[in-house]
């Protein structure tokens, strides 16, 4: 995991303030890099990228260095490029192929000859999108296609790592700017940062304007004949050349589970995570804040930890550097009370709309807000229920395999257990988890009690004074 910034600008280099640094170092506390480079468009207009990456060392027997610019490329096709990949993300595939050695230097170097082999900006980019639509794992990406002058970003289909954007202050959104910044986080000392959408990805050609802009187009399809390649998004989509297991995703919470160690986080002050707002910006509801405390304690990985009830506690701290989370569970197989509201209402026709409405705003609800918080301790997030394969499947299931809402009654051998979820419910009482098996669903802010950790009757869906 990485914490990872790029800007590009028309008036001069923009780096990042202090205070974005100091969370971006939260997030990558192994090791820290820049790049810097200019390019002139061919107007005449000259343009400052600057790049900076923080990197979380999880993956293989050494710390490999970031932002990606060339310098350890072998048997690069002629001189080094100078394009530049930050990359925040776990790619287990890349085109159906196992990766072997440090994912980020395997996709740079795809990327690098992917531009540097193609007869035009346009051929450059349908080669960047095949890359990127094979990669099987969680991401979020800034690549510099120095050989044309072209800057792409985005987050994968479900939007499991946190991207923002910020523009100058004289535009109020990416359609006019004079310079537009990318980070895994908002700067806390400035700026209106918005979530970039985890619904495709996103260019931007120097050599086709001469302001920078960035807006979601109107027609989704993907089409470089008709739609204009400058400021375009292109969708995530079926490649029937690219992984197989990695689907185009859009056709449908988070849950604790009692381990073999008890662990009673203490019980810190509320202003702590006050003061650390802008690490779920820019969601900003009382619900969100809630569902933070939890994530944001529980990440820490600090409290009063014993092997046994009858053994004391002692204080403990843990090493691990990977939180896994059940996000998704609840979206793919119907763990919330409105599903069972929706298929007591209408029936199985109205339970797939509610779970397709819930898996479509994954990454716009939950998982940026939720990287942006564990990662602040150094941590990165898994969610299992996440893995592509294992969606692949939930979607391709029928729904009455997956949910136990039906009108008629149960079989005899059927345990008496809640209708939701009932996929994951039945597997934990196979493997002798029968206590996990009926356990009562509970959101997260209230089996942690984070909602209850301030005073008065307030909202879930009140903004955050």
């Amino acid at each position: 995991m990485c914490g990872i910034y790029a800007s590009i600008s028309t008036r001069g280099l923009q780096i990042p303030s202090h205070a974005l640094k100091h969370s971006l170092c939260n997030r990558g506390p192994d090791h820290t890099g820049s790049a810097q480079t200019n390019f002139t468009a061919s107007d005449g207009t000259p343009y400052c990228l600057s790049f900076l990456s923080t990197v979380l060392a999880l993956r293989g027997d050494h710390i490999t260095a970031q932002p990606f610019d060339g310098s350890a490329i072998i048997n690069a096709p002629g001189p080094n490029p100078g394009s530049i990949l930050c990359w925040n993300g776990e790619a287990w595939k890349v085109g159906g192929e196992l990766v072997n050695g440090n994912d980020g230097q395997v996709i740079y170097d795809i990327l690098v000859k992917a531009v540097s082999t193609a007869a035009s900006a346009s051929d450059a980019t349908l080669a960047v999108l095949k890359v990127l639509r094979g990669i099987s794992g969680p991401f979020a990406f800034v690549f510099w296609d120095n050989v044309h002058g072209t800057l792409y970003c985005g987050r994968d289909r479900l939007g499991r790592r946190s991207l923002l954007y910020n523009v100058d202050n004289k535009s109020e959104n990416m359609g006019q700017s004079e310079y537009i910044e990318f980070a895994s986080t908002a700067d806390p000392a400035k700026g209106n940062w918005k979530e970039i959408e985890a619904d495709g990805i996103y260019i931007f050609s120097c050599n086709d304007k001469t302001s920078l802009s960035f807006s979601k187009p109107d027609s989704l399809d993907l089409s470089i004949s008709t739609s204009p390649l400058p400021y375009q998004r292109f969708e995530w989509e079926e490649d029937s050349e690219a992984d197989a297991s990695a689907p185009s995703l859009g056709k449908f919470n988070r849950t604790f589970e009692d381990g073999t160690h008890i662990l009673n986080l203490d019980s810190p002050s509320v202003m702590s995570l006050r003061h650390h707002l802008y690490l779920i910006h820019p969601h900003n509801t009382e619900m969100d804040l809630s569902i933070a405390f939890a994530l944001y304690f529980a990440s820490r990985g600090i409290g009063l930890a014993s092997t046994k009830d009858d053994i004391e506690e002692i204080l403990y701290t843990t090493p691990a550097r990977v939180l896994l989370s059940g996000l998704g569970a609840d979206e793919l197989f119907g763990g919330y009370i409105r599903h069972a509201t929706a298929f007591n209402r209408s029936g199985f026709s109205a339970l797939l709309d509610e779970l397709e409405l819930d898996v479509n705003r994954l990454g716009k609800r939950n998982l940026g807000r939720d990287d942006r918080v564990i990662s602040y301790w150094g941590r990165e997030a898994r969610f299992p229920y996440l893995d592509e394969d294992l969606v692949k499947w939930a979607v391709e299931s029928p729904i009455w395999d997956k949910c136990g809402f039906t009108s008629g009654s149960q079989g005899p051998e059927t345990p008496d257990i809640e209708p939701g979820k009932k996929v994951l419910r039945l597997l934990a009482y196979d493997l002798g988890m029968k206590s996990v098996a009926i356990e009562k669903k509970r959101a997260i802010q209230f089996g942690a009690r984070t909602a209850k950790m301030e005073i008065g009757r307030t909202k879930g869906t009140t903004l955050i004074s």
